[in-house]
């Protein structure tokens, strides 16, 4: 009698553990095929559907699935920058390979911001993380490619140019006038300049002339740099 008690007693505890892994079982095949549905539409480049499906998949996806570098790469062709950057910076601190591919990601995410600076100091520190990835290497030398490109279209002029404008003309004027004394034939053209002051004036032209042809080869090349970086 107690033996067929004691059987009815574990009787419903079997029935509930049959349950719960019936439950897991349910789950297990619900997050893994939202898994692949949104890898399957990350690769037909329908990111919206995709993110819809990792969103899906984080709501009964185990604590040691990580989704967070799948779906940051989503976030980036979705244009949700600063979503992305978050992730991948948590995940600087993580190990050598992780380190890489976050430094580099936060590159890429610099370079559509158009901010070079940045942009080249997370590829830099990719590669000490990795100093072979070939990808990492090309980014950088675009990133720097570019910063320099956007620093001759958009120059920032040292301090007291403005003094040293006016005080050239002012030199300008007081060799002119020198000029005209010494020389009387120049009394009767007082537009004359002295030969220092031409070739200030001439420097001036041409400086103007390289500013006109950067701007034009600028507009000309576009500003897209998706096209223009490797992804991880």
């Amino acid at each position: 009698m107690i033996k067929y008690l004691f059987i009815l007693l574990l009787l419903p505890v079997s029935v509930f553990t049959l349950a719960q892994e019936e439950d897991v079982l349910k789950n297990s095949s619900e997050w893994r095929g939202m898994i692949r549905l949104a890898r399957d539409a990350y690769h037909h480049k329908d990111y919206q559907k995709a993110m819809l499906f990792y969103k899906t998949a984080l709501e009964v996806i185990p604590n040691d699935v990580d989704l967070a570098d799948e779906i940051a790469q989503t976030q980036f062709r979705l244009d949700q920058f600063d979503a992305a950057k978050e992730i991948y910076e948590k995940r600087t601190t993580g190990s050598i390979q992780e380190k890489a591919r976050a430094f580099h990601n936060l590159g890429n995410i610099a370079m559509e911001k158009k901010d070079y600076d940045v942009a080249i100091e997370n590829y830099k520190n990719a590669l000490r993380n990795d100093p072979k990835n070939a990808k990492t290497r090309y980014n950088l030398s675009q990133a720097i490619r570019k910063k320099k490109e956007q620093e001759k279209q958009n120059p920032t002029p040292p301090k007291g140019d403005d003094d040293e404008d006016k005080n050239n003309k002012k030199d300008d004027q007081k060799e002119d006038k020198k000029d005209q004394k010494k020389k009387p034939g120049n009394q009767n053209n007082p537009s004359s300049l002295s030969d220092n002051a031409v070739e200030r004036e001439l420097d001036k032209l041409m400086k103007k002339e390289s500013e006109t042809k950067r701007k034009l080869a600028g507009s000309k090349e576009g500003n897209s740099t998706k096209k223009s970086i490797k992804e991880w």
